[in-house]
Parts: C-alpha cells; sequence; structure tokens
C-alpha cells in the first residue's frame, strides 16, 4: 500500500482518466450504471467490503480516498494510523488521505474499505477498472461503473429552457 496526498491522488485518477469525487459534480456516465444502495449493518461491513473487492478480481490497482471522518472516535483513527504505521506513514491522515493497492494487497484494501465503513466514514473507493465506489457514513454505497470501452464522464446536459 502506498500512502497519497491530495495532489498524488489527482495525478494517479488523471492518469487512469478516472473523474474525481463524480458525486459531488452531480455527474453521469457515459454508457455506463449508477446504482445506489445500503450499506449491511454493523457486523457483516467487513464481509460486505470483501464482496465487493473480490467480485473485481481484474483490477491491478485500486486507491481508497478517505474524504470525511468527521464522527470519528478516537479508537477509530488510532485502528487506522495502526495500519498506516505499518507502512512506516507518519503522516495525518488528513494530509496524505489516498492509499493506493496492488491485487496482491486485495486483503489489506479488504480490511480498510469495510474498517471505513464500519466506523461510518466516507471514502472513495476508485478501481482503475471502470468502477468506483462511495460509502457515505457507513449507511449508504453508491457505484459508478463506465461501460467497457467507454471512458470519463459527461455533465448532465443543461435542462433549462
Amino acid at each position: 500500500m502506498l500512502i497519497l496526498t491530495d495532489e498524488e491522488i489527482a495525478r494517479w485518477l488523471e492518469q487512469h482518466s478516472i473523474q474525481a469525487n463524480p458525486y459531488s459534480r452531480n455527474y453521469h456516465l457515459f454508457g455506463g450504471g449508477y446504482q445506489q444502495r445500503p450499506i449491511p449493518e454493523s457486523g457483516s461491513r467487513v464481509a460486505f467490503s470483501e464482496s465487493l473487492i473480490r467480485a473485481e478480481a481484474g483490477f491491478s490497482s485500486a486507491l481508497l480516498h478517505f474524504t470525511d471522518w468527521s464522527g470519528y472516535r478516537p479508537e477509530d483513527m488510532a485502528a487506522i494510523c495502526a495500519i498506516r504505521a505499518e507502512q512506516g506513514e507518519q503522516r495525518w491522515l488528513i494530509e496524505a488521505p489516498g492509499h493506493l493497492f496492488v491485487r496482491d494487497q486485495a486483503d489489506e484494501l479488504i480490511r480498510m474499505f469495510g474498517l471505513a465503513m464500519e466506523f461510518g466514514w466516507t471514502a472513495y473507493l476508485y478501481f482503475e477498472t471502470e468502477l468506483t465506489y462511495l460509502a457515505w457514513e457507513g449507511e449508504l454505497l453508491d457505484e459508478w461503473r463506465i461501460a467497457p470501452g467507454q471512458r470519463g464522464f459527461s455533465v448532465p446536459p443543461d435542462e433549462t429552457p
């Protein structure tokens, strides 16, 4: 796992033609799909994380970007900091909120994404396989998938008369 700053996150997303923060920008996908579903109740969230990540077996890299942990408890932050410290990371999460994983680090990705949902944090999970998840404060999961052969997002048409 590599720990990334906001600038490094932006560079990785650009290199992979992935739109950052699709929800906040009100983007729709070219030929793809969007769905929202509830995140399972506490206790099964790591298993839920595992099912999502194992279903994307063809990924070579994935970026987990924590965007909000406003309701965190100190013990939650300590757990994330301990995982980051295993990689020699000493910066605060706010300084480097990105976590880049390769396929053979899927177990670590499952653990981190599951903890984000368990703690009620908000995080984007971007796969270079044209899939993006947004876990909302442990309650909802948004999914954007780009159709094969399509790259990028389009701005919704202006509906003004």
